[in-house]
C-alpha cells in the first residue's frame, strides 16, 4: 500500500477475543491492513482463522476486543444506533454464509428492501433490480419465496441484495460456495466489473480457486493474525 493517506480503508489493531468457558480464544490479534478503494480482495485460510471474524469486524456486525476500522475516514466501531444502521445501509453490503433472506418476500421483494430502506424511488427501484437479474441470469427466479429456491439461487438472491444499492464496500462471507462453476463464474465477472467501473472495494473471505486466481490481493489468516498479504494483479 501507499501508505495510510491513501486507503479508504484501515484497520489498526484490531482484536477479538471470546471467552469460552474457561478459556480465552483469540479470534483475531492484532491484525494491521489497509484497502484502496476499489480493491478486489480475498481473505483466504484455513477454517478458524478469523475470515468470518475479521469481515464482521469490518462491517460492524462484530464489537472488536481492541482497535479500530475506519472506513473512509470514520471510525465504524465507535458508532451506534441509529448512526451505525444508516452508515451501514448507504455503504456497505453483505453477503452472508446463511443468506438471511426474509422468507415471507420473494426474491424481487428481498433485492427490493434494501432500496425501499435507501429512500430509492419506484422507478429507479424496478430499473436497478431488473438490470442486475439479467446480468446475473435470474428473471425467472424473482417472483419465487426463498423456500422455492435451491441453496444456489438463494445464495444469488442475497449477491443480488448485496449490490443493488450499490455500497462503496461490498464484504462478502464465501459468497461462491453453493453456486456451479457458471453462476460463480458469471458473479466473478460481475463483480469485477462493478470493482473497475465504480470503484466499488470487494473483500471476500473464500475457498474457492476461481475467487482467488480473480482477486487483486491474496490476505493469507492463521490463528487470527495475517500470515501474508500479497498483491496478484
Amino acid at each position: 500500500m501507499n501508505g495510510i493517506a491513501t486507503n479508504y480503508i484501515n484497520i489498526q489493531n484490531l482484536s477479538r477475543q471470546y471467552i469460552q468457558g474457561e478459556t480465552v480464544v483469540n479470534a483475531l490479534s492484532g491484525i494491521e491492513l489497509g484497502f484502496q478503494r476499489g480493491e478486489f480482495g480475498a481473505l483466504v485460510g484455513p477454517s478458524g482463522s478469523g475470515k468470518s471474524t475479521l469481515l464482521n469486524c469490518m462491517g460492524a456486525l462484530d464489537k472488536p476486543t481492541t482497535g479500530s476500522v475506519e472506513i473512509d475516514g470514520k471510525d465504524v466501531t465507535r458508532l451506534t444506533g441509529n448512526e451505525l444502521s444508516d452508515f451501514r445501509l448507504q455503504n456497505i453490503g453483505f453477503v452472508f454464509q446463511a443468506y438471511n433472506l426474509v422468507p415471507v418476500l420473494t426474491a424481487y421483494e428481498n433485492v427490493e428492501y434494501i432500496l425501499l430502506l435507501q429512500g430509492v424511488g419506484p422507478a429507479e427501484r424496478k430499473q436497478r433490480i431488473h438490470a442486475l437479474s439479467k446480468k446475473m441470469d435470474m428473471d425467472d427466479l424473482m417472483h419465487r419465496f426463498p423456500d422455492q429456491l435451491s441453496g444456489g439461487q438463494q445464495q444469488r438472491v442475497a449477491v443480488a441484495r448485496a449490490l443493488v444499492g450499490e455500497p462503496e464496500v461490498v464484504l462478502a462471507d464465501e459468497p461462491t460456495a453453493n453456486l456451479d462453476s457458471a453462476n460463480a463464474e458469471k458473479l466473478i465477472e460481475l463483480m469485477l466489473q462493478m470493482c473497475e467501473e465504480t470503484e466499488t472495494t470487494f473483500i471476500f473471505s473464500t475457498h474457492d480457486d476461481r475467487v482467488m486466481k480473480s482477486a487483486h490481493r491474496l490476505i493469507h489468516l492463521r490463528d487470527g493474525q495475517v500470515e501474508r498479504d500479497e498483491k496478484v494483479q
